[in-house]
C-alpha cells in the first residue's frame, strides 16, 4: 500500500493498494488498482463524514 496523508486536511489524503479493494482472487475488485499502483497513481482517501456521504455511490447498513 502507498499513501500520502495530509495532516492539515485529511480529505486531501490519497492512497493506493498494490492489488485492489478485495482480497479474494476471483472478485472483480481484486486487481482493480494494479494499473494505478504500477503507474504511480493514487485515489482519494476520504475522512470527513460529509465528504464520504456526498461522494458515495452505495451504502451498506448492517443491523442485528
Amino acid at each position: 500500500m502507498r499513501m500520502v496523508v495530509d495532516l492539515s486536511d485529511l480529505d486531501a489524503s490519497r492512497w493506493i493498494q498494490t492489488t485492489g479493494n478485495s482480497g479474494h482472487p476471483y472478485h472483480p475488485h481484486y486487481a482493480d488498482q494494479v494499473e494505478l499502483w504500477r503507474t504511480g497513481g493514487t485515489i482519494p482517501w476520504r475522512w470527513n463524514r460529509a465528504t464520504i456521504e456526498q461522494e458515495s455511490v452505495a451504502r451498506l447498513v448492517l443491523r442485528p
